[in-house]
């Protein structure tokens, strides 16, 4: 089975708020997914994508860390997914 999804997200280096969009391939090869299992959110969590090999075409790694410091109480609020992807995705250009 094939799917996306996405999470709000917040970039460490600028703090801007935003979306990622992670496919099931990603997913089901990111390494620390049982820290989810655990905790039973993604909230605080540090999650870092990147390409094998590094260039526009390689495919997505995903692994998911637990910072040293509990972020969750610094954490802004989480974005609307829903509002946003349909903000991005209807808008008028």
């Amino acid at each position: 089975m094939w799917w996306k999804c996405y999470l709000g997200i917040q970039l460490i280096h600028g703090h801007k708020v935003g979306l990622a969009e992670v496919t099931s391939d990603a997913w089901r090869g990111c390494a620390g997914t049982r820290l989810r299992e655990a905790r039973g959110d993604l909230r605080g969590l540090k999650l870092v994508l990147s390409r094998e090999p590094h260039t526009p075409q390689g495919r997505v790694v995903c692994q998911l860390y637990e910072p040293s410091v509990d972020l969750r109480d610094g954490l802004p609020p989480s974005p609307d997914v829903k509002e946003e992807l349909q903000r991005i995705w209807f808008a008028r250009l």
